[in-house]
Formats: C-alpha cells, sequence, structure tokens
C-alpha cells in the first residue's frame, strides 16, 4: 500500500554527472517524509522538455519514488540495478540510486531526531 506524504515536506537538491555522457548533468531533489526516510525524487535532465533524456529523467525518477513509497528501501534498489565489472552502477537510475546511499548514510544520524 503506498504510504502518504504531507503535503509540505523536507527537500534537498543535489548535481550529479552521468559519466557515459561526460557533459551531461542531472539535478536531482529528494523529498522525505516527516521521520527522515526518503520518499520522493526528481531528477532534472536540463534539457528541452519532452526530450529523450528529460522523459527518460523523469521516469526514473517516477518509478524510484513509487518504489520507496510502497516500501522499497534504496539500498535494495541500487543493488538491483546493472553495475560494471568494478561494481559501479551503469545507468542513471543505479547512478542515482547509488548517491542516495550515500546521502542517507550521511544524513541518517542528522536527521534522526525529525
Amino acid at each position: 500500500m503506498r504510504e502518504a506524504l504531507p503535503q509540505r515536506r523536507y527537500a534537498e537538491g543535489f548535481d550529479l554527472a552521468f559519466p557515459r555522457f561526460t557533459d551531461k548533468f542531472y539535478t536531482v531533489t529528494i523529498g522525505c517524509h516527516p521521520d527522515g526516510r526518503l520518499a520522493e525524487v526528481f531528477i532534472n535532465a536540463h534539457t528541452k522538455v519532452g526530450s529523450d533524456g528529460d522523459l527518460a529523467a523523469r521516469d526514473v525518477a517516477i518509478l524510484i519514488s513509487m518504489s520507496l513509497q510502497h516500501g522499497a528501501t534504496v539500498e535494495g534498489l541500487a543493488h538491483a540495478m546493472t553495475h560494471d565489472a568494478s561494481g559501479k552502477p551503469e545507468g542513471l537510475a543505479g547512478i542515482v540510486l547509488a548517491e542516495l546511499v550515500k546521502w542517507q548514510a550521511l544524513n541518517r544520524v542528522e536527521r534522526a531526531d525529525v
């Protein structure tokens, strides 16, 4: 069952690069439940609205957000993504999820009292 989000919630953004396309940068914005758990993801591809890159980024964000709201963990999603021989994620979803795993680890203590 999908967990509803409050109308107003904590959000934070960061930029990341997609290594396969070195000139491609994305802005990722995350929203959290009141207790600090990740709840939603928005990805801005910095391309023309409706372009292939824009559509792919939005769809990745929707799938991650819905998965989180239905109880999936960031770690579980990140583990399921395609990785190269050295263990690094290869696709946009995997790169975003790897960053979310790092963000979550850094913010678990800081947001524990929220």
